[in-house]
């Protein structure tokens, strides 16, 4: 799928009418703190209503590479507009610089959609230990829980949280209850050498919430991202259509949030 980039006038004094934007430019915004820069696309597909449409994040531009996608839509450019809005006065409210950026300037690919994966997806060895981790766990909530209530496995993704060499591994709970109780969690598990064993876990929300956790898609440099379903004008109750990815890192036995202008 062609894409163009669109610029959005965010915190900088102009505003975007999304009725006003012309197919084919190559505008973005850079954003500079001190040494370090950032920069933030609004991207769009080649066809009349500009969909689906997604908000592309660069954390390091140093670094070179592929920008993160931070925000989907499929059925409303108006939520990309809104999003990319917010994204850069975060950044401007934490004290980073932004500007419009020409055409063209420092202008990078888009990283693809990765394939979602899981247990299946891991080797044997590795996902027969997380398996017995996981059993051994589950249990031990199910002690702890309403008789009416279950944790299941929702996702899971292997990789370095601790930056140790070893293979750890997120995972993804759904708390099921008949109440209005159920909601998700993500846990990070640490590899000793012999077995996964948890290190920390942190609520993600509630299900059948406005946003809810459709999986886990990938660790990289010891940084989990879950991408989130976000519902948006006009979905039904049962399909969201929009997509949010959420940042995770290990830190001091807490999973804690990374945040765009963090």
């Amino acid at each position: 799928m062609h894409r163009h980039t669109i610029c959005l006038a965010l915190g900088l004094g102009a505003a975007l009418a999304s009725d006003g934007v012309q197919a084919g430019t190559e505008e973005a915004f850079m954003c500079r703190h001190g040494a370090r820069e950032r920069r933030v696309e609004l991207q769009h597909a080649d066809g009349a209503d500009r969909l689906p449409c997604e908000v592309v994040y660069w954390r390091d531009l140093s670094r070179g590479g592929d920008g993160q996608p931070v925000w989907e839509a499929q059925n409303d450019f108006g939520f990309c507009i809104e999003r990319t809005r917010d994204l850069v006065q975060r950044l401007e409210e934490g004290g980073w610089s932004c500007r419009k950026a020409a055409p063209g300037e420092r202008s990078v690919p888009t990283i693809p959609a990765l394939a979602p994966s899981g247990q299946e997806a891991m080797p044997e060895a590795e996902r027969r230990r997380l398996d017995q981790a996981l059993a051994r766990d589950l249990q031990r909530l199910a002690e702890l829980s309403s008789a009416k209530a279950r944790f299941e496995v929702a996702g899971a993704r292997l990789g370095d949280l601790d930056q140790d060499g070893d293979a750890d591994a997120a995972v993804l709970l759904d708390y099921l209850s008949d109440g209005p109780a159920s909601a998700q969690f993500l846990m990070a598990y640490q590899y000793d050498g012999e077995t996964f064993r948890p290190a920390a876990k942190t609520y993600l929300g509630r299900l059948g919430a406005e946003a809810r956790v459709s999986g886990i898609e990938r660790i990289d440099e010891g940084v989990i991202e879950v991408v989130l379903q976000v519902r948006q004008q006009g979905d039904q109750e049962c399909c969201p259509s929009g997509r949010h990815r959420q940042a995770y890192v290990l830190q001091d036995g807490n999973l804690v949030e990374l945040r765009p202008g963090s």
